[in-house]
């Protein structure tokens, strides 16, 4: 009977997860199905997905060497590579499809964090109330339906696999159980770098919840000492330090990591103690979120630097007080610290003052500290029922303002847009919002935004690029040859504005120079495709085919089902008397487009040479 009742009470504590985990995915689904109608963005999805032959040819063995070894896009992540190359691989293009995968694996991420609290703590409501807030918080939003920022929805799965796995772990410590810990770090840090700090976070969660390695907590099966668990993790923590090794030098050749000159170590300190700050009042409060938060203009205050370094060593100081009485807040407040450090700024990749998106997981430890704060509150009896209210409404309005938020990424225009309203001298809103009304036909409109842009950051180099490209659509090649060429100076490292720079000494008929520009837009991103292309053409009308054949070969490595390539490389073939090679060219060139005139002709000649039947 005794057997019956505890299968029966473990039943229904299942049968709770289950409908919690149901209806946690069902608000996820209710707040972010409206962006599976939206469309990829200006800002980063085109080195990640419209823009990128690599992500855009599927998934190949090519592509995933190249994901393995890239450093393109300033980070070594070939697992984001590759999801993104399974999507397109199954779905195409469809940025609908591509939303809809993040929302998925935003969903499991949830229902993973779930479980996990749940196993660790057995304190079903609490867990259910931190899930639902990491879920529906408008923070995340960004995370989400970003299709660029997969690799935070990716890299959290990984994340909380590893958490489960190590709950599993502890309970029992063994080799075998192990080896599922480390696995899942290694592929979070495929996906994403920032889990860098994951091993130390092992460790907060064996002092609380699972109460392996700190005083004042009961002993569990599993319990070790401070060094003791320091040890068992040092596996974990040479992997995070090779990755950290590893994204260091490619993000420094990638020319990602800002210099002292532009961000000055007192900015960075100043930035450093005020973003965890920042992030805590959004979370309380989160209106005006946007994309991209600047930098403040002028020396930082270091006055208001000490003021939040104290505020921060005061709440430090609380918590370490209440370590024994209330051991949750030291593993909630550093859980937050830990995973916000990679994302301090000390080390500044990118120009962003501070980002929602670096709170995807940090967050996870203030929830914690929320939800089983108030709990051991001495609420009396008869006001628990509005403190669950309280909650209820909490998860509700945070919902809906995720809705809202969610709905800001529409498209280009109406989230950049947004940016302007929402914050000040945001040179980087002004230039995005520019080429989305660029790229819907508004010159006008759009030049005024770079000139905006300009105006708050004269030189940006992206700014002076895309007004070169305002004034080539209007047929001004030799002002925008001299727009891009101060892109150039402004940005020399950038591969666009010496691509531009071809195509509009090409349409001056200079060609000698736009061979200049193409060669060194090539030396800047030798994967690139379209100059390439274009520096055949050149090279073309200069009557050098062996060197644009060359080229059209290299290309056709990158792109193999590219239509005007093969008819072209197809052509030169035949011409040379390589008939067989040549008619295959045609054929390919053909299958992608079977209305190309041109090479059909060009392939019927080729046929009638040949001396096999085709």
């Amino acid at each position: 009977m005794k057997h019956q009742k505890l299968t029966t009470a473990k039943c229904s504590r299942d049968l709770r997860v289950t409908v919690l985990a149901i209806a946690l995915a069902v608000a996820i689904v209710m707040v972010f199905s409206q962006n599976v109608r939206f469309s990829f963005i200006t800002y980063d999805d085109g080195v990640y997905l419209s823009d990128n032959v690599r992500v855009r040819s599927g998934l190949t063995w090519a592509g995933t060497l190249w994901a393995l070894t890239t450093g393109h896009a300033g980070n070594w992540h070939p697992l984001t590579w590759i999801s993104h190359m399974l999507d397109v691989e199954l779905f195409g293009m469809n940025p609908g499809a591509h939303h809809g995968v993040s929302i998925l694996l935003h969903i499991v991420n949830t229902v993973l964090l779930l479980l996990f609290l749940y196993r660790s703590t057995g304190s079903l409501w609490r867990s259910a109330f931190v899930a639902s807030l990491f879920g529906l918080h408008p923070l995340h939003v960004e995370s989400v339906v970003w299709a660029a920022e997969r690799k935070d929805v990716l890299s959290a799965f990984f994340c909380m696999a590893t958490l489960l796995a190590y709950a599993r772990y502890s309970s029992l410590p063994n080799r075998r159980r192990f080896i599922p810990v480390l696995l899942g770090l290694v592929l979070g840090l495929m996906a994403k770098p920032m889990l860098v700090t994951l091993p130390v976070l092992l460790l907060l969660l064996d002092g609380w919840p699972l109460g392996r390695a700190a005083v004042g907590v009961p002993r569990s099966p599993g319990r070790r000492g401070p060094t003791a668990a320091i040890i068992e993790k040092l596996p974990l923590l040479v992997v995070a330090l090779l990755s950290s090794v590893v994204t260091l030098v490619v993000q420094y050749r990638g020319g990602a990591v800002a210099s002292l000159e532009k961000f000055p170590i007192a900015a960075r300190v100043a930035n450093a103690l005020e973003t965890p700050l920042i992030y805590l009042a959004r979370m309380i409060w989160p209106r005006r979120l946007t994309l991209f938060y600047p930098f403040p203009a002028g020396e930082p205050s270091w006055g208001a630097a000490a003021l939040f370094g104290a505020l921060l060593l005061l709440i430090t100081g609380a918590v370490l007080l209440k370590k024994r009485s209330l051991p949750f807040l030291v593993t909630g407040w550093f859980w937050y610290l830990t995973m916000l450090a990679p994302v301090s700024g000390l080390v500044q990749v990118g120009e962003q003052a501070s980002a929602d998106r670096y709170t995807y997981l940090p967050l996870i430890g203030i929830f914690m500290m929320v939800a089983w704060g108030v709990t051991a509150l001495p609420i009396p009896r008869p006001l628990r029922p509005i403190v669950v209210a309280a909650g209820a409404a909490v998860v509700v309005a945070s919902a809906a303002m995720s809705w809202i938020q969610a709905g800001y990424w529409r498209d280009s225009a109406t989230l950049f847009g947004r940016a302007t309203e929402v914050t000040r001298e945001n040179w980087l809103a002004h230039n995005n919002l520019g080429v989305a009304l660029l790229a819907q036909g508004d010159l006008d409109s759009a030049a005024r935004h770079f000139a905006e842009t300009l105006r708050i950051r004269p030189g940006y180099g992206e700014a002076l690029n895309n007004s070169g490209i305002i004034q080539f659509t209007k047929g001004q090649f030799a002002e925008a040859a001299a727009s891009y060429r101060e892109a150039i100076r402004a940005y020399p490292s950038d591969p666009d504005p010496p691509y531009n720079l071809g195509l509009s000494l090409t349409r001056l008929g200079r060609l000698p120079e736009a061979e200049a520009g193409f060669r060194r837009s090539l030396e800047l991103r030798p994967d690139a495709l379209d100059p390439q292309i274009e520096l055949a053409k050149v090279l073309l009308q200069l009557r050098r085919e062996p060197e644009a054949g060359a080229l059209l070969e290299t290309a056709l490595r990158i792109d193999p089902g590219n239509e005007w390539v093969n008819a072209t490389l197809g052509a030169m073939l035949v011409r040379e008397g390589r008939i067989d090679q040549g008619i295959q060219k045609l054929q390919a060139a053909l299958r992608a487009n079977p209305s190309n005139a041109q090479a059909a002709r060009t392939l019927r000649a080729a046929l009638s040479r040949s001396r096999s039947p085709r």
